[in-house]
């Protein structure tokens, strides 16, 4: 899904999943806490890109010429509990687009996701 359903921010495709791992490896540089596993790591992106095939995921992009910002969002259930929640893992801004409103406009992707 290419087009936005939400102004100025699209959801991830296939095409997009190794511009977002190299995104999330900039987010790891900035406050990761543990080595990066990059398997696992690609799973979730799949899991987002290809709904179905291997879990239920989302991930808003800002792209310009490249991805500038992105929201990883994952639709899962608490350990404790039976009901479905969107839950954020990631929400992630380029520090050479972090002057602009990127990071508002993808929090409130991720509200208008949730209200969905």
């Amino acid at each position: 899904m290419s087009e936005e359903f939400f102004p100025g921010v699209s959801f991830a495709r296939a095409g997009d999943e190794d511009e977002i791992f190299n995104m999330l490896l900039e987010l790891h540089k900035e406050n990761g806490l543990f080595l990066v596993d990059e398997p696992k790591v690609r799973g979730v992106i799949k899991a987002a890109t290809q709904p179905g095939e291997t879990g239920h995921g989302f991930i808003g992009l800002i792209r310009g010429d490249r991805i500038e910002g992105s929201v990883g969002l994952l639709l899962d259930q608490y350990w404790y509990t039976r009901e479905w929640s969107l839950q954020e893992l990631w929400c992630f801004v380029h520090p050479d687009f972090r002057r602009q409103n990127h990071a508002r406009r993808l929090v409130d992707f991720a509200k208008w996701c949730a209200d969905r």
